[in-house]
C-alpha cells in the first residue's frame, strides 16, 4: 500500500477540527498505510465516542513530538497553538525526509512540509487581521506579531509553498479569506456531521430551543439567554437546553446560574456521547447558534441534520449551512427574537422551513465527506516542489506570498 502521513494537533474532542481529522484518518485508512503525527497520543475511546468513528490503535502508526516539547509548552500560561502547529510541521518534514511518504495531509490549517501536500484550512492562521472571536487578552498587537514570526521560523514556513498545496476549506467564507491572503484557489469541503439521526415526527419533539457547543465566551451564550428570555416574555412556552463542554468557568457559572433560577425551563447537559447528542437533538424542534463570524459552525449543521429548525447569525460560514435563508439568519438580538417569534406563530412558514431543513439534512453526512475527500485525494496532482536552494533559503515571515 501507498504510505500517507496525516498531521493534526489532536484527535481528542471537542471541536469540529478534531472531527475532520478523525474522519480524514478513517477515510485514508481505506487505501493507505497511514501514520498519524499528533502532539500527543490520541485517546481513541474519547474520539470514537464523540465523533462516531471506529478507530483502533492497530489501524495506523502513531508519531508524536518529543515529550520534553509537550512538557515545555504545557508549562506556558497561554495555549501557544501556533507554535504547536509549527513544531508539528517541522516534525512532519523530518519524518518525510527519513522515508518519503506518497501523500501528506494536514488538517490543522496551512501546512508547510517542503513539498506539495493537501491542507485542510479551518481559517488561515497567517491572515491578518485576526477574526474577533479568535482574539484573547494575550493577543497584544506587537507581541503577537513577534510570536507569529518566531513560530514560523520553527517550521521554515514559506507562503509561496502553502499557496501551491491543494487547499480544502470548511466553508466558502473561509475559502474567500484564504484566496484574499494567498491569491490561490480553495475547494470547500464542509466537515462531516456523524451519527444516524432518527426520523422523529414533529408532534413527538419537545418545544425546545437547543444551543450546542463549548461553553466559552466566543459562543456568545449570554446573548442566547437574553433572546430566550425575550421569547418567554412574548408568551412562548419554550425550553432552552445548552449542550456542550464546560470550557470556560465564568461562562459555565453564568449559564448554570440562569438554569438554577429558571424553574426548569433552562437546562445544561455536558459532554454527551455521540448517540446521546443525536437522540437529544432529534427530539427537539428548534436550535440556535450565537457565534458571529464563525468559520463553519458544526453545531448548526448538527441541528439541521437532526431535523431542527436552526437560527444562526448572518455572518461567517455558519450562514451557508442554512443557505443564507432570511427567515433563519439574524444580525442582532432583536432580529433573532423577531425571526423566531414569527416562526413560532406562523404554522405555514414553519412547515416550509421544516421541509427545507429536510432537504439539506444529508449535505453534511459522513458519507458525503468521505466520498468527496477520497475524490479530491485521488485527483491530487502535486505541482513541482520547491527547488532545493529555494526551500533551504530560510523561513519567510507570515504574510502574503508573491502574486503569480
Amino acid at each position: 500500500m501507498k504510505r500517507a502521513l496525516l498531521v493534526h494537533h489532536t484527535l481528542d474532542p471537542p471541536g469540529g477540527g478534531s472531527c475532520v481529522a478523525a474522519w480524514a484518518l478513517a477515510t485514508l485508512l481505506r487505501e493507505f498505510d497511514v501514520t498519524l503525527l499528533s502532539w500527543m497520543p490520541p485517546d481513541l475511546d474519547a474520539t470514537n465516542r464523540a465523533f462516531g468513528t471506529s478507530l483502533r490503535s492497530g489501524d495506523f502508526a502513531a508519531a508524536h513530538v518529543p515529550a520534553w516539547q509537550r512538557r515545555a509548552l504545557a508549562a506556558a500560561p497561554t495555549p501557544l497553538a501556533l507554535l504547536t502547529s509549527n513544531l508539528l510541521m517541522r516534525a512532519a518534514r523530518r519524518l518525510d525526509q527519513r522515508r518519503p511518504f506518497d501523500l501528506i495531509v494536514g488538517t490543522m490549517n496551512e501546512l508547510f512540509v517542503g513539498r506539495p501536500a493537501i491542507q485542510y484550512v479551518h481559517y488561515p492562521w497567517a491572515a491578518e487581521p485576526r477574526p474577533r472571536p479568535d482574539l484573547r487578552w494575550y493577543h497584544l498587537p506587537g507581541l503577537l506579531r513577534l510570536y507569529r514570526r518566531g513560530a514560523a521560523r520553527v517550521s521554515g514556513y514559506r507562503p509561496e509553498q502553502v499557496a501551491r498545496n491543494l487547499t480544502l476549506v470548511n466553508s466558502d467564507w473561509t475559502g474567500e479569506r484564504f484566496r484574499e491572503w494567498y491569491g490561490a484557489p480553495a475547494t470547500t469541503l464542509a466537515p462531516p456531521v456523524p451519527g444516524e439521526f432518527p426520523e422523529v415526527p414533529w408532534s413527538e419533539r419537545h418545544d425546545r430551543l437547543v444551543c450546542v457547543g463549548r461553553l466559552s465566551p466566543e459562543k456568545e451564550l449570554p446573548k442566547i439567554l437574553r433572546i430566550f428570555d425575550a421569547l418567554r416574555r412574548r408568551g412562548h412556552g419554550l425550553e432552552l437546553l445548552f449542550v456542550g463542554h464546560p470550557d470556560h468557568r465564568p461562562t459555565v457559572r453564568q449559564v448554570e446560574a440562569a438554569a438554577r433560577t429558571s424553574d426548569g425551563t433552562i437546562r445544561v447537559a455536558y459532554d454527551l456521547s455521540r448517540d446521546e447528542l443525536v437522540h437529544t437533538l432529534a427530539r427537539s424542534r428548534y436550535g440556535i447558534h450565537g457565534m458571529r463570524d464563525e468559520h463553519f459552525g458544526i453545531a448548526a449543521a448538527e441541528l439541521q441534520r437532526a431535523g431542527c429548525i436552526p437560527f444562526v447569525p448572518d455572518s461567517g460560514g455558519v450562514a451557508e449551512i442554512v443557505d443564507h435563508d432570511p427567515h433563519l439568519t439574524y444580525a442582532t438580538e432583536a432580529d433573532a427574537v423577531a425571526q423566531i417569534d414569527r416562526v413560532l406563530r406562523e404554522p405555514g412558514l414553519r412547515d416550509r422551513l421544516r421541509a427545507q431543513v429536510t432537504d439539506r439534512r444529508e449535505r453534511y453526512s459522513v458519507k458525503r465527506f468521505q466520498d468527496d475527500f477520497s475524490r479530491l485525494v485521488h485527483g491530487f496532482a502535486p505541482a513541482d516542489p520547491l527547488e532545493p536552494d529555494e526551500s533551504e533559503a530560510g523561513p519567510a515571515a507570515p504574510g502574503r506570498p508573491p502574486r503569480p
